[in-house]
């Protein structure tokens, strides 16, 4: 059994509509889900893509540095997690 969450749980999140870590300390304290499977509805798509700062000409080493410009994507049901900024420096580990 793996009672972590896992870095992934946002895409489930999105598609079925479901805060996953409020339902875990739930169930911490209750002994039970707050919902039952029947109440879970999949709508819509997902997409989770990860981007690293490597070097494919270098055998996609570590490529670090300062980040010069940044454009996020935005709008309705998009969501974005990152630490990344204009000016902020990408270590190379």
């Amino acid at each position: 059994m793996n009672a972590r969450i896992q870095v992934e749980h946002t895409v489930t999140e999105m598609r079925a509509d479901r805060d996953l870590l409020q339902a875990q300390l739930y169930l911490m304290k209750h002994g039970e889900l707050p919902f039952s499977q029947d109440d879970i509805h999949f709508t819509g798509h997902v997409i989770e893509a990860r981007i690293n700062a490597e070097n494919p000409e270098r055998k996609f080493q570590p490529s670090p540095g300062k980040v010069k410009a940044l454009h996020l994507p935005q709008g309705f049901n998009v969501r974005v997690d990152s630490l990344l900024y204009p000016g902020y420096v990408v270590s190379p580990y």
